[in-house]
């Protein structure tokens, strides 16, 4: 019986403790800037319905038994749903003059006890390229950070993705915000 008892305890330390017992993947769903509410927060303009998400590099895979990553796959979904919402994402597949890139180039994640918060710093590089005149309209690194609290969830893991998403989402909401201040027209591009 306290072998049992032992085994017990140490099987809940194990799962409320980040990067051990079992990962989970950053979700698309969790990723994705949430419907913009009111017009200045939508495209217009030749951005509008007009942006194609050609690649997403630099993510990794989630394993079982380590901790919780943003694959490139989850990341993607997330930019382009992102995107349609806010009503830049091209409407036809193909169809798009701007073809843009997305490469995650760091994901730092912090390691906390038990109960304790759990940050991560998430940088990615955009590149927007008008396709019709080879010209890049957009090209900057976005660095944010989010934190999730023992509060926010007490088993290590799920926090540890709930950080993970955090910092995703808001890294696409800065991306989306920096679009809509474009203002893009034939031969020159503008910040509002």
């Amino acid at each position: 019986m306290k072998n049992a008892l032992k085994l017990a305890a140490f099987l809940i330390s194990l799962a409320l403790t980040p990067g051990c017992f079992f990962a989970v993947p950053a979700g698309m769903n969790n990723m994705t800037v949430a419907t913009p509410k009111t017009a200045d927060q939508c495209a217009t303009g030749s951005l509008q319905n007009n942006v194609n998400v050609k690649d997403v590099s630099g993510g990794e895979p989630t394993y079982f038994f380590l901790h919780s990553e943003i694959g490139n796959t989850e990341f993607r979904g997330a930019l382009a749903s992102s995107l349609m919402q806010a009503g830049l994402l091209e409407k036809q597949v193909g169809a798009g003059r701007y073809l843009m890139s997305a490469r995650i180039v760091t994901v730092e994640q912090g390691l906390v006890g038990l109960l304790g918060s759990m940050k991560v710093k998430m940088s990615v590089r955009y590149d927007v390229v008008d396709k019709t005149s080879e010209s890049n309209i957009f090209s900057e690194s976005i660095l944010t950070e989010y934190t999730a609290t023992g509060l926010d969830n007490l088993i290590g893991v799920y926090r540890m993705q709930e950080a993970n998403e955090g910092s995703a989402r808001e890294n696409i909401r800065k991306l989306i915000e920096k679009l809509l201040k474009l203002n893009v027209s034939l031969g020159s591009v503008t910040i509002q």
